[in-house]
């Protein structure tokens, strides 16, 4: 099933755009709740090379969203790091 731009659940999971919005504090939580969701996601089937209308993987939304979390100083370098090794061999993060 997919969105109006072509998204599908894995996707919109791994865009995060609530997490942007919390407070610091709750980042890490969103964080670890955003890769459970990930997990599960996947385990149903989910395709991580699945392509939007933009052309992008679920991986090149989740690269980006944690990339944005450190720059704007909501996710420490290290903890972002770690993210992206968790994930990046099954969302193939560029």
């Amino acid at each position: 099933m997919l969105d109006a731009d072509g998204s599908t659940a894995l996707h919109l999971v791994c865009e995060g755009s609530d997490i942007r919005f919390w407070e610091p504090d709750s980042v890490e939580a969103a964080c670890a709740e955003q890769e459970q969701a990930i997990c599960v996601l996947l385990a149903a089937g989910a395709d991580p090379a699945a392509l939007d209308r933009r052309g992008e993987t679920p991986g090149d939304s989740y690269g980006a969203l944690i990339e944005r979390l450190v720059e704007e100083g909501s996710l420490p370098r290290e903890r972002a790091d770690q993210l992206l090794a968790a994930n990046a061999p099954v969302l193939n993060v560029p």
